[in-house]
C-alpha cells in the first residue's frame, strides 16, 4: 500500500483525525489495509464507551485496536480506561508509553495532544498506585512457588516492593512435601504492605513419600506378560471344553431319546447295547467338556483379575491361590 494513502486511510483512526508516517510512531509497515480499517473501526466503538463513562466495555474494543495498530490516540484511551476500573498498574504503564514515545517534529495535532493528555492522566495515577512486598521463609534448597492473586511471580520479584492495583489479593505460596500458607490483604490507594510467608515441612507427605520408596514397585521381568499369555491360553482351553461339551452334550441328548423311543419301559431289544454305550461315552465326554471348559474360563479370569501378591490369611497360614491350564489350586504358606 502506496505511504501516501496509508496516511490519508489512517487520518480516519478515531480520536486522532490523522496519521504520522515517520517509522517509530506507528507500526504502518506491518499493518495491512484490513487491519488499519477494523482498528479505526474498533477504536471508534472504543473511545465512544469510553465517552459515556463506560470504560469497563470500552476496554476490550481499545485492546484490540491497539493490537491491530498502534496509535498515541487509541493507547492513551486505552490507559485511561484502564486506571478508571482499578487497573492501576496496567494502566499507568500504558500511559507511560504514550508519554514517552518519540513524535517527529512534524507529528499530526491529535498525538502531540495525546501526549499532553497522558501526562495529565499518569500524574494522578501514579500517587494512587500501591505498593506490595512479599517475604518468603523457607528451609535452604527447598524450591517453593509464589502467587498473588493466583498469578505466579517471577523469583526476582520475591523481597522486592512491588506496585500492585489497589484492593483485595491473595498471597500464597506452596512447595511439594511442605504445608501451604496463604495470607489475604487489602492495599490501600497510595499505601505499602509487606506479606510474610513461611513453609514447614508436612509429615504427613514426607511419610507417604518414604513410605512409598521403601516398597518399590516391582520391575516386571516377563512374568506378568507369561501371566497374561497363560491367561489366554487357559480361556481358549475352557472356550474349546465348553464347545465340546456342548456338541457331545446335544449328541448324548438326542441318543438318549432315540433310546427311549426304541426301549419302552425301559427295555432294550438285543443289539442295542452298543448304541446305549456309545450313548454313555457321550455323555461322559460332554460332562469332561464342561468340567475343563468352566476350570478353564475360571481360570483364566483367576489370573487376569489376581493381583500377583494377593494372599489370604487363615488358619496360620496365607493362602494363594495357583491357576494353570485346565488345573487350579491353593497354595499355603505357615
Amino acid at each position: 500500500m502506496p505511504r501516501s494513502r496509508l496516511c490519508t486511510s489512517l487520518a480516519l483512526l478515531a480520536l486522532a483525525g490523522a496519521c504520522t508516517c515517520a517509522a517509530g510512531v506507528s507500526r504502518a509497515d506491518d499493518a495491512s489495509p484490513s487491519d488499519v480499517a477494523t482498528a479505526r473501526k474498533l477504536a471508534r466503538e472504543g473511545v465512544k464507551l469510553a465517552d459515556a463513562g463506560k470504560c469497563a466495555e470500552a476496554i476490550e474494543p481499545l485492546s484490540r485496536a491497539e493490537n491491530l495498530y498502534h496509535a498515541p490516540t487509541i493507547l492513551g484511551r486505552l490507559g485511561e480506561c484502564q486506571v478508571a476500573v482499578g487497573r492501576l498498574v496496567e494502566g499507568t504503564e500504558n500511559l507511560q508509553r504514550v508519554v514517552r514515545e518519540s513524535l517527529p517534529s512534524n507529528a499530526p495535532a491529535p498525538f502531540v495532544a495525546a501526549k499532553t493528555r497522558a501526562r495529565k492522566v499518569l500524574d494522578k495515577a501514579l500517587p494512587r498506585l500501591a505498593h506490595l512486598t512479599v517475604e518468603v521463609t523457607a528451609p535452604a534448597g527447598v524450591e517453593y512457588t509464589v502467587k498473588l492473586d493466583g498469578t505466579r511471580l517471577p523469583k526476582a520479584a520475591i523481597g522486592v516492593e512491588r506496585p500492585t492495583d489497589p484492593g483485595d489479593h491473595t498471597v500464597e505460596v506452596a512447595a511439594e512435601e511442605h504445608r501451604a500458607s496463604t495470607k489475604n490483604l487489602t492495599l490501600g490507594e497510595g499505601r505499602s504492605a509487606r506479606v510474610e510467608l513461611s513453609l514447614e515441612p508436612d509429615p504427613e507427605a514426607i511419610r507417604r513419600r518414604k513410605a512409598k520408596a521403601a516398597s518399590p514397585t516391582p520391575v516386571d521381568d516377563g512374568t506378568i506378560g507369561r501371566k497374561k499369555t497363560l491367561a489366554y491360553v487357559s480361556f481358549g482351553v475352557g472356550g474349546a471344553g465348553l464347545l465340546v461339551g456342548s456338541v457331545f452334550g446335544v449328541m448324548a441328548i438326542s441318543a438318549r431319546s432315540d433310546l427311549d423311543a426304541e426301549c419302552p419301559n425301559k427295555v432294550c431289544p438285543t443289539g442295542a447295547e452298543g448304541r446305549i454305550d456309545a450313548a454313555k461315552v457321550k455323555g461322559t465326554v460332554s460332562t469332561i467338556g464342561f468340567v475343563v471348559g468352566g476350570v478353564g474360563v475360571a481360570g483364566g479370569a483367576l489370573l487376569l483379575l489376581w493381583p500377583e501378591s494377593a494372599e489370604v490369611k487363615a488358619g496360620g497360614a496365607a493362602w494363594r491361590p495357583w491357576v494353570g491350564v485346565g488345573t487350579a489350586g491353593l497354595e499355603a504358606r505357615y
